[in-house]
């Protein structure tokens, strides 16, 4: 049995026959605190309350626009992830926190001050998987932290090598829920230019290719709308703060995008075809 209430107000029923162990509240007023209390129940009635003394406000909607986007979480090797995030401009660190995806899992801190936007995150045992969320430090205020990354399990590593230059995908690869694809694989091509290549989707007449900045807050943007084939060079990307890249698959049911790939930076150096 859950229940609310804000600081002026009295408890008001949220769920009584709620089964699952978390939930989410909508339509909270941004300027009132809020309150909750849960109780477990039983064949003769509800048990003791449990609830928490410092209360809490909904992010206003200046907050939640300038929040960083959600960590982007991969499987590297048996029980460790590799968590990622694009860099915000003012920010001189980030504060990175984890939980595991089980009810009542408090968020804690992995890093208070950590001033790189990649770290890895070593015996992940947890067969329920991790979530992790990041916000920017600058000096001058708190910042909220950015939405719950999806949720990743740290399964042993397969002892099937994927073929990066083949591009073939690993044996009983499955994309994660709110993908259709894995991430498309980039590389250096020369002055200002990245080689991006994604696995052939199985019925597909041909596939849409967007971009983004590596920069908190950027915007997607389509840069092919139909490519028939699975591999792409983009020529004049000069920033420094790279790029990342996504597909979708045109001509089938379906209409999400592949995951995003790593960021990657252009080299800015001019090719030099002698020595002079």
């Amino acid at each position: 049995m859950l229940q609310y209430r804000t600081a002026d107000s009295d408890w008001e029923l949220l769920s009584q026959t709620l089964k699952q162990t978390q939930v989410k509240k909508k339509n909270l007023k941004c300027e009132e605190e809020y309150f909750f209390r849960v109780a477990a129940v039983f064949d003769d009635g509800p048990g003791t309350w449990m609830t928490h003394e410092e209360g809490f406000f909904p992010l206003t909607y200046e907050e939640e626009d300038y929040a960083m986007d959600p960590p982007l979480v991969r499987k590297v090797e048996n029980e460790c992830l590799s968590i990622t995030w694009d860099p915000v401009e003012d920010a001189y660190a980030y504060e990175l926190q984890m939980r595991e995806n089980t009810g009542g899992a408090e968020w804690f801190t992995v890093a208070d001050e950590i001033e790189r936007t990649a770290v890895k995150k070593r015996h992940l045992k947890s067969k329920h998987g991790y979530m992790f969320r990041v916000r920017p430090l600058n000096g001058e205020f708190d910042e909220a932290f950015s939405s719950p990354s999806d949720v990743m399990v740290a399964v042993p590593e397969s002892s099937k090598r994927t073929s990066v230059g083949k591009m073939n995908t690993a044996p009983n690869y499955q994309a994660p829920e709110d993908f259709c694809m894995a991430a498309p694989w980039v590389k250096n091509a020369g002055h200002q230019a990245l080689l991006v290549r994604w696995v052939k989707y199985d019925g597909a007449t041909g596939y849409e290719l967007q971009m983004k900045e590596s920069l908190s807050r950027a915007q997607w943007i389509v840069i092919a709308a139909k490519v028939s084939g699975t591999e792409v060079k983009k020529n004049n990307l000069a920033s420094k703060s790279g790029y990342q890249f996504r597909v979708r698959p045109l001509g089938v049911d379906e209409t999400r995008y592949s995951a995003p790939s790593y960021g990657a930076i252009a080299s800015q150096a001019p090719h030099r075809r002698g020595r002079r």
